[in-house]
């Protein structure tokens, strides 16, 4: 989803507010886009070789579903978690006796899922259907997403982006255009950061040569320059290194002191299945066995830019997210930004939350946002008036949790803005997780002298309770997704993913929806969203862009870069347009829309059926009013 948000700030004396736009997109790791996601841009869907009349793209999507059923229905979807298991065990094994008895079963379980399972069978059938293969070449394709992110990006102007699932982030900061703009590190270009440790090799492998010539990743400078001159010649970004003389950059006991040398305010995963998904997929391609990926791929993570020519970093910490896993890591990034005109700050963190529709997932994710039994760490680095930046430690008593974190910074002076990914949407059924039930919606609202509110709730598209507002029926939506046969993932296969899981939450007092931008890449200029709510009004023109959206327009085309699309619920910044007037309510609206169709859902979701939609998003807020939301807004 694109979240942007306007946040006005100014002292209390009565001193005129101005406005900082903040843009939050869960952007879809290049490394998982290839998941076999399917979407009704191209349709009819016809068999291998392209055979056949097809089958329009509702009834695919269907014969997906009732697939899935009947692979769990018969255990198979259970023997597909068996064998992944099988597998791991093939590589975590020490002894040859091991070793042989998880390969003994994974042959035995690959054998069963392959003459029972529903679902292989559809992949066969459709394995190189040209619409499905049209899918990942002119949507999912990275080349193609990273022109339409940066466009809209650059196109909307925030003062702040927070990125989730980024794994290109060397791309971004080497982009002469978006480079210009944004920022993601510390000294404003004016001095190099410390880059990470690497090993230095003289003959790259087949890997690395092939990465040089095709990949978007900045690889090193022993070997690459940048795809082309960069803006800010001092900035650069290296991916963390899994191996050579330094030993492995994001082990747990070395994870903050990377980021903190990394002076950048992005905190990967490490050991992510994003890196690990593109590291397979290049050395495919390569025909090479990986050798050198480490140094050239990176793990995704999530990421804070910033304007500028708008704002200045004056703090950035990062905290450790504990995992199950002993040997991984990850993290929550948070900076204070100084406004470069009027010195007044803003604080902005944000993070990913564990994905799932389990109750066990649910449980993971609260687990992020409370947990008292599991240590904690975390770092900062501040500047000075010297210009110098210093690790400092945190004080006060030790964070027990990412909303420890969050209140940390609302604590303090000046608004704060939470942008985040919470794979929950705000109906999750409570869990039981301790003394009490709670969902990841209600543990924000209940967290003691948090005071942070939704801007969904502020905005008048949620009730406090999370659910639709006194007198509507619709929902807003932010992710709109199915994926096929062709996914690695079984349990995720044939579910469409229509619901709200991205949020933000601020101590500004409103917020404001606007409604769109047009953007311009190419000869093909193109709105998004299409709608035509209300126009948003901002006491900063600068930033204040509509969307121009000619009359009687209908249903446009997707823009395909961004791997998500229409869906039902809100449209205000993406997707339904053209049955609604001028001043139309978006949210009933597209509630209304969203009736007809298959299944209610999957004719809803009109187009490509994958990653965050958009939303620009506007808040308001008296600098110093730490209590300025009311107790209703937290129920």
């Amino acid at each position: 989803m694109v979240l942007r948000k306007i946040v006005e700030h100014g002292n209390k004396g009565g001193e005129a507010a101005t406005a900082i736009r903040l843009l939050q997109w869960n952007i879809l790791a290049d490394g998982l886009g290839d998941d076999g996601f399917l979407s009704t841009e191209y349709s009819p869907i016809q068999e291998a070789g392209g055979d056949g009349a097809g089958y329009e793209a509702s009834k695919f999507m269907a014969m997906v579903r009732e697939a899935k059923q009947q692979d769990l229905a018969n255990g198979i979807v259970a023997k597909m978690a068996e064998l992944k298991t099988a597998q791991k065990k093939i590589k975590k094994a020490t002894t040859a006796p091991e070793r042989e008895a998880a390969a003994a079963s994974v042959t035995a379980l690959q054998a069963e899922i392959d003459a029972h399972s529903q679902l292989v069978k559809l992949k066969r059938r459709f394995d190189t259907s040209p619409q499905l293969e049209a899918v990942g070449q002119n949507i999912l394709s990275w080349d193609v997403r990273y022109d339409k992110i940066k466009a809209t990006a650059l196109a909307a102007g925030p003062d702040v982006l927070c990125f989730q699932e980024m794994d290109h982030l060397s791309q971004f900061v080497q982009d002469p255009a978006f480079g210009a703009a944004y920022s993601c590190q510390l000294g404003d270009g004016t001095a190099p950061p410390s880059a990470p440790r690497r090993s230095k090799k003289k003959d790259p492998s087949p890997m690395r040569k092939f990465l040089k010539q095709f990949s978007n990743c900045f690889v090193s400078e022993s070997f690459d320059s940048a795809p082309s001159a960069p803006a800010h010649p001092g900035e650069l970004y290296v991916p963390a290194s899994y191996g050579g003389a330094g030993g492995d950059d994001l082990r747990p006991d070395n994870y903050l002191a990377h980021l903190l040398r990394s002076r950048t305010a992005f905190a990967p995963k490490s050991y992510s299945h994003a890196r690990n998904f593109r590291t397979k997929r290049l050395a495919k391609a390569t025909g090479a066995a990986g050798d050198g990926a480490a140094d050239v791929v990176d793990d995704d993570g999530v990421a804070i830019f910033w304007k500028r020519d708008v704002l200045r970093p004056v703090e950035l910490g990062f905290l450790r997210i504990p995992s199950s896993d002993a040997q991984k890591s990850d993290g929550a990034v948070a900076v204070i930004l100084e406004e470069i005109a009027t010195q007044r700050r803003v604080s902005v963190i944000t993070a990913h939350l564990p994905s799932g529709d389990e109750t066990k997932k649910e449980l993971e994710r609260l687990a992020v946002l409370v947990d008292t039994t599991t240590p904690w760490t975390a770092t900062r680095t501040v500047r000075g008036t010297d210009g110098t930046w210093t690790e400092q430690p945190y004080g006060g008593a030790p964070f027990d949790g990412l909303l420890s974190f969050v209140q940390h910074y609302a604590d303090g002076s000046g608004t704060t803005l939470f942008a985040l990914d919470s794979n929950s949407r705000p109906g999750f059924p409570p869990v039981d997780a301790g003394v009490d039930r709670a969902s990841v919606w209600t543990a924000v609202a209940a967290r003691p002298g948090l005071r942070m509110a939704s801007m969904w709730v502020q905005t008048g598209r949620l009730a406090p309770d999370g659910g639709p507002p006194t007198g509507t029926t619709g929902m807003p939506i932010s992710v709109n997704k199915m994926r096929g046969p062709a996914s690695t993932q079984p349990q995720k296969i044939g579910e469409h993913q229509c619901e709200l899981i991205d949020h933000v939450y601020t101590n500004a007092a409103r917020a404001q929806l606007v409604q769109g931008v047009d953007v311009q890449t190419g000869a093909k200029p193109y709105t998004m969203p299409e709608d035509r709510g209300a126009p948003v009004r901002t006491d900063r023109p600068r930033v204040h862009q509509r969307a121009a959206v000619p009359a009687g327009a209908g249903r446009r085309r997707p823009d395909r870069g961004e791997a998500l699309h229409h869906a039902h619920g809100a449209q205000s910044v993406r997707g339904a347009g053209g049955a609604g007037g001028a001043g139309a309510d978006p949210v009933a609206d597209g509630a209304q829309r969203s009736s007809a169709g298959i299944g209610g859902r999957v004719a809803a979701a009109r187009t490509l059926n994958q990653r965050r939609g958009a939303r620009l998003w506007a808040a308001t807020v008296q600098r110093g009013m730490e209590t300025a939301v009311k107790e209703d807004k937290r129920k």
